[in-house]
């Protein structure tokens, strides 16, 4: 054998060696790749679950919340409806505590025009519309509206127009003639 043929079958048999050797490591590297994929696969699944778990705790929490939200509403409407005034002192002593707020005054005034008639609830209008303080625009707007629509109902056209001239003078003017043109086109139809 020549030099060269000696020497092939040697390049011969390290290239061999070689690709058994690098058929070796491929097998570990794909066995390594398909353990790690299968690994990969089960930590997805895992934090998928875990995922889910949360998902399911937050909502949990949130159908909690509303029951009690609910529940709480209910009790605040049961509170609101004892609280309400039912009488002259109740009235009174809830329009002291709450001077500026048109929503007790007109509710005064409605329990004064079924229990005293229209000349009392007049006088808590006057009143009211003399204590709400200058600054609680809605509010004065509010009682002022409530005048305009208690003398379309129960006052005359005079009166009417009194009550109007001095809303105007210390309210939104055209809000005010939006109220008078409802309230005298309601009495219209009438």
């Amino acid at each position: 054998m020549c030099i060269r043929d000696r020497y092939m079958g040697t390049m011969h048999e390290d290239s061999e060696k070689d690709a058994s050797d690098n058929s070796a490591e491929d097998a570990d590297i794909i066995g390594d790749s398909e353990g790690d994929e299968m690994q990969d696969i089960e930590e997805d699944k895992q934090e998928e679950i875990q995922h889910e778990e949360v998902k399911e705790q937050k909502a949990t929490k949130l159908k909690d919340k509303i029951r009690e939200e609910k529940r709480l509403r209910q009790m605040e409407k049961a509170n609101l409806a004892e609280s309400q005034p039912q009488s002259l002192e109740d009235f009174e002593k809830a329009v002291v505590g709450e001077p500026s707020n048109s929503l007790i005054w007109l509710q005064y005034v409605a329990f004064m025009l079924d229990n005293a008639g229209t000349e009392s609830a007049r006088r808590v209008l006057e009143r009211a519309v003399k204590t709400v303080l200058p600054t609680e625009v809605q509010d004065k707007l509010n009682l002022w509206i409530g005048y305009l629509n208690l003398e379309s109902t129960y006052g005359d056209t005079k009166s009417l127009q009194n009550v109007a001239a001095r809303a105007i003078e210390i309210n939104d003017k055209k809000k005010i003639y939006n109220a008078c043109i409802l309230y005298t086109s309601d009495a219209a139809d009438e």
